[in-house]
């Protein structure tokens, strides 16, 4: 059977791979997912299940309309319950995230929840017996150059490996570059990868990673580097605390909710629909709340394999539902 599956452009040429991932290629043996860019005006006219990846579904469709909304948690994370409230109870949602599962539910919304994961067989194990090598691409601001060089010292890295390109909405404002060395720790500044297997080649000798955003869709990166049995330190939201079990299965590092941090967040989101200016940009974790004495301590090459084992588990289990996720998207 064939579904039509709307997306944002990169999503749809493979930019970003995350809904192929997720969604088509898992599904190629139930169910052919025609997988469009999403312009507007859309007129459906029939009552076949249309799915919209990440994009909100215009709610102004029929009332026959049968709608599969996948969100992503980075998207629709401010957005009210009172929001979800107000959603077409006919619509149906595939989440990826605890997070997004509450929310919808609480709304009254159907809703299929899954947790997905990646399989390390098809990923080449880290390698431990040459060193700590960390890798961490400054996609957003999530560090400082000062924050960076205070994990290199107290994780005692050998080598990092460094991409400054920032993702679009960030740009000047999160951008900074590094000397060749941060004390003891030689600095490798990576170029921008022309295609995913110049990535791989490039990042494959680290065995540290830091996940890059504060907040995730769902987190390949993350799932990545845990299937290949790294260590990864990520900002405690989700969906990097709904894989990561800190001090086990990875490492979240602390962070403290103020009432200025609050508002420039709302602030933040705001500029991103034009209705305010970007409030002053600062690096999303801060030194001082860190337990630097506790990181120090961590037994590195344990975390990376706990978590190369919990990504074992989890893979098996996603299998699993991936007929349940064809039963979903197919009924009414």
């Amino acid at each position: 059977m064939h579904i039509t599956a709307y997306g944002l452009d990169w999503h749809v040429s493979q930019q970003s791979s995350a809904f192929h991932d997720l969604v088509i290629s898992p599904l190629a043996p139930y169910i052919k997912i025609d997988f469009h860019v999403y312009k507007q005006p859309l007129r459906i006219t029939s009552e076949e299940p249309v799915i919209f990846c990440q994009i909100i579904p215009p709610l102004d469709l029929p009332s026959y309309t049968n709608v599969i909304w996948i969100p992503m948690w980075d998207q629709v994370r401010m957005f009210s319950q009172t929001w979800w409230n107000r959603l077409p109870k006919t619509m149906r949602v595939v989440a990826f995230s605890d997070a997004i599962y509450r929310r919808a539910m609480a709304a009254g919304l159907r809703v299929l929840s899954l947790r997905y994961f990646k399989n390390p067989a098809a990923f080449s194990p880290v390698e431990w017996s040459q060193g700590h090598t960390l890798f961490y691409w400054n996609r957003t601001g999530l560090v400082s150059a000062d924050f960076l060089a205070k994990l290199c010292d107290a994780l005692k890295i050998d080598k990092l490996l460094f991409r400054d390109q920032t993702d679009p909405d960030y740009g000047d404002r999160a951008y900074f570059t590094l000397p060749s060395k941060l004390g003891r720790t030689l600095v490798e500044k990576l170029p921008v990868f022309t295609d995913r297997e110049a990535y791989w080649r490039a990042t494959a000798l680290a065995n540290i990673v830091i996940a890059p955003r504060p907040v995730e869709g769902v987190g390949l990166t993350l799932l990545e580097s845990m299937a290949r049995g790294c260590a990864v330190f990520a900002y405690n939201a989700p969906t990097m605390n709904e894989y990561i079990e800190t001090s086990r299965t990875g490492y979240l590092f602390k962070h403290r909710w103020t009432p200025r941090r609050l508002r420039r967040g709302v602030q933040a989101k705001l500029a991103e629909y034009g209705l305010t200016l970007h409030p002053p940009f600062a690096y999303a974790l801060n030194a001082t709340d860190q337990d630097w004495e506790q990181i120090a301590r961590l037994e590195l090459q344990k975390l990376g394999e706990n978590a190369q084992s919990a990504q074992h588990v989890g893979f098996a289990k996603w299998q699993t539902k991936i007929p349940d996720i064809a039963q979903f998207l197919l009924s009414r």
